[in-house]
């Protein structure tokens, strides 16, 4: 990689960005929307008309202290009006906007009225990334990172968070629980399944309190789906086609009225993927040292249905119903080839395989959710959630591995089969009650119970056969080993009940929780009548403590303990062989992970620019992850990867976000990361003790050129870390994105290349301390381009009359 010629690309890039903004001349104008007694509207529809011909040429809607900004206006003389329900409407005639000027009204006073009015659809944009004290917003709403593809992507925007080459999500380089719409789902690889098209906006909470549920140990990522809010039909559609192989379709379809609304999605994804990897390996021992040199190649192809339907009725002002299922189905083809060499010391070849396998795998998800919410009249609210998941999958594969003789490099005769499958089904039914009583304007009670019951099989379905050559009558003695399949089974049972108090003393606010979990879990081996029963009970208190200090600043202070529990697959014993030398297994005796967190954060307002600073420490006890150690199996070294308890640790951080608004028209949100970890334990008699500094960065430009073409890049940037069996190696890409909208607004283009410079490329070192070091590669067509249109299409009810 051409470090210098990258710096310079990035350079121009952002040069060419700079110009594009200068050259964009246009005014902005803002207020703020209240009552005659001050009290501020919230949700107000604001929009900005041209005074000749009347059509919108921008608009807005209030934030919680009433204020709205309208940006990127031509300049010209406009109509401004303000529209909110049950209030008379406001106008303000002869508004003139001229170039690089920004226009501050005073307050806005609208009085409510009896009658009602009209509804206003009106255009706005939110943020893209908005930062406070302990969290982050990312509004993906219209903007380019929605576009076209899976809520995966999404984090590639997220401050502090990665994913590993499994894609599974990392915060702060720990695993976050993924909640949909506030709730856990067990929908494998959520995000990954869920359309980027669906998503409304994500909350990261870095140390959430004691009503969230605390099933991976630490922070939380919520997924607010979108549900239109306009009376009337309104829509969306989405077509995409992209670079590798890639098409995308999706839409959906909102019906509200007075009392019924009803939102239905659909999504279609079908996707391509090669991965080439490389392991160099060397085995050092008293008697001999040998290199192994295995490459592998494999060819992917995707197909993703998902459906999504929902109802919703209000019963009276005070309560509603809401109704909603899902059903999704994938399908994913591949074919892998995988070449090893095993070579002496002296350079001889010692032996050489060759393993070619296809399969497929096959999963099939639907769940059923039902909400009940009620207002009373002292303020206080009642939530009941009740939600049915089940999913089934299977992985039905065939390998053939051949050996090659070492002196002519020719195919041997005899060669051997692997047969398997594994299908899986989970299950899980949920149960929450809520409840939220504000005693006054400074104090509020929650309170709430959980109740999780979740039961999960698998079957390891396992063929080996060697095809030995008979030379005297030409043909094959086969002979079949089925000794390990197995079949295994877990059963949880996890009810918790939660209490917090909240109160605002002064400028400080203070909050205090505590959350009991219940937890049985009970690993069972159906093919050898064995089980592992465990049972954990759990006190996890948290404590929020912020203080204002005058109108820009805010500081705040959390600690909170919690427990991160094994899931299936790392419970689950069966060995999954990824090639001749390589295996990884879960352990049905794993005890759950238990983490303090204490956290200091502050949020400074300056002006244009917000800068969010904050330092963290944790402490993780019975650590667990994977393990790696070698076994012998057939006269070969095989490299075990399995899930352990290992030890505890302890990390130290420190975290900055900026927001700049360079001006109207330029936003820049940075990311930068820090931290320090210490590991140490004992795992199969052996003592480690490890230390290591990690650290990260992201950078989002967001530059709007006129009113309807908006470009955004986004750079990322992971050092090299030490793991408890090795280093994984730096890790980084530049995305590009850009958006023009068409068709008064109704429709856009968006056009996006994902790791400009293919740099993405995931590598690592493994030691496992008796000798053996690997070197190990992996990289898949990460340089994609994504290009896509959308079109909103919407009927507002508008037969409503002002009565004289």
């Amino acid at each position: 990689m051409n470090i210098p010629k990258l710096k310079e690309s990035l350079f121009t890039l952002l040069m060419v960005m700079v110009v594009m903004s200068v050259c964009a001349q246009t005014g902005s104008v803002s207020g703020t929307i209240v009552t005659p007694k001050k009290n501020a509207v919230l949700f107000c529809n604001v929009a900005l008309l041209s005074s000749d011909s009347s059509q919108i040429a921008g608009g807005a809607v209030t934030d919680s202290v009433g204020y709205f900004r309208i940006e990127h206006i031509p300049p010209g003389i406009y109509k401004l009006q303000a529209h909110y329900i049950g209030f008379d409407p406001y106008e303000h005639d002869s508004l003139q906007i001229k170039a690089g000027e920004h226009h501050s009204l005073d307050s806005i006073f609208i009085k409510r009225k009896r009658t009602r009015i009209d509804e206003v659809q009106v255009t706005a944009e939110r943020p893209f990334i908005e930062q406070g004290l302990g969290q982050t917003t990312i509004n993906v709403g219209e903007h380019i990172a929605g576009a076209g593809e899976s809520a995966i992507d999404l984090m590639r925007f997220v401050p502090s968070v990665t994913t590993d080459q499994d894609n599974n999500v990392l915060l702060r380089g720990a695993p976050v629980t993924i909640l949909v719409d506030g709730i856990e789902t067990d929908l494998t690889n959520v995000l990954e399944q869920l359309p980027a098209e669906a998503v409304d906006k994500m909350e990261i909470i870095t140390n959430p309190s004691a009503k969230y549920s605390s099933r991976n140990g630490n922070g939380i990522i919520n997924i607010v789906l979108k549900k239109d809010k306009i009376k009337g039909s309104n829509g969306r559609f989405e077509v995409a086609i992209g670079s590798p192989e890639n098409y995308v379709a999706s839409a959906n379809y909102t019906l509200r009225m007075k009392r019924f609304t009803s939102y239905t999605n659909f999504s279609y994804k079908h996707n391509t993927d090669e991965v080439e990897t490389m392991v160099n390996r060397t085995s050092i021992s008293k008697n001999d040292t040998t290199y192994l040199k295995n490459t592998g190649f494999t060819e992917r192809e995707m197909d993703d249905l998902m459906v999504r339907q929902g109802f919703k009725y209000q019963i009276d002002k005070s309560q509603f119903i809401d109704i909603k299922g899902m059903i999704k189905s994938g399908q994913q083809d591949y074919t892998n080839i995988n070449t090893s060499h095993n070579m002496r010391a002296d350079s001889t070849l010692k032996s050489h395989n060759e393993t070619l396998s296809n399969g497929e795998r096959e999963a099939f998800f639907w769940e059923l959710n039902g909400r009940w919410k009620k207002s009373f009249k002292n303020k206080s609210s009642l939530n009941v959630y009740a939600k049915y998941e089940q999913q089934d999958n299977d992985a039905p594969s065939f390998k053939t591995i051949q050996s090659y003789d070492v002196n002519n490099g020719l195919p041997k005769k005899d060669y051997s089969t692997q047969e398997r499958g594994m299908p899986e089904e989970i299950e899980s039914t949920r149960l929450n009650v809520d409840y939220e009583y504000p005693v006054s304007e400074k104090l509020k009670l929650e309170a709430g119970t959980a109740v999780l019951h979740r039961y999960s099989k698998a079957d390891n379905i396992y063929l080996k056969s060697k095809h030995k050559y008979q030379s005297a009558s030409d043909d094959y003695k086969v002979t079949t080993d089925d000794s390990r399949n197995n079949s295994f089974s877990v059963e949880e049972l996890s009810p918790a009940l939660y209490g917090v108090a909240s109160t605002e003393i002064k400028d400080i606010f203070i909050s205090g929780g505590l959350r009991y979990e219940y937890t049985s879990i009970e690993p069972y081996s159906i093919t050898s009548d064995t089980s592992v029963h465990q049972q954990y009970h759990h006190l996890l208190p948290s404590i929020q403590l912020s203080r204002k200090f005058g109108k820009k600043c805010k500081v705040g202070l959390s600690w909170s303990k919690r427990i991160k529990q094994p899931k299936y697959k790392q419970l689950n014993p069966f060995v999954v062989y990824n090639n001749l030398y390589s295996k990884s297994g879960g352990n049905p005796e794993l005890k759950p992970q238990k983490t303090s967190n204490l956290e200091l954060s502050a949020h400074w307002q300056l002006g244009k620019h917000s800068i969010s600073p904050s330092v963290f420490w944790k402490e993780n006890t019975d650590m667990f992850n994977q393990y790696q150690h070698v076994v012998i199996e057939d006269e070969r070294e095989v490299l075990f990867r399995q899930y352990m308890n290992l030890g505890n640790s302890s990390e130290l951080g420190a975290e900055m976000n900026f927001s700049n608004r360079i001006n109207d028209h330029w936003d820049i949100k940075s990311n930068f990361l820090v931290m320090h970890q210490d590991i140490e334990g004992v795992v199969k008699n052996d003592t480690y003790q490890m230390s290591n500094y990690a650290y990260s960065g992201k950078i989002t430009s967001d530059l709007i050129l006129g009113k309807s073409f908006r470009v955004q890049a986004t750079g990322s940037y992971e050092s090299p870390v030490n793991t408890i069996t090795g280093r994984r190696y730096e890790y980084y890409y530049v995305d590009l994105g850009l958006r023009k909208t068409v068709l008064k607004k109704k429709g856009s283009f968006y056009l996006k290349v994902s790791d400009i410079f293919d740099t993405m490329e995931r590598k690592r070192m493994t030691n496992t301390g008796k000798g053996i070091i690997a070197h190990n590669t992996s990289k898949a067509i990460t340089r994609r381009l994504l290009a896509s249109f959308t079109y909103k299409f919407s009927k507002i009810n508008s037969n409503n009359k002002s009565k004289k």
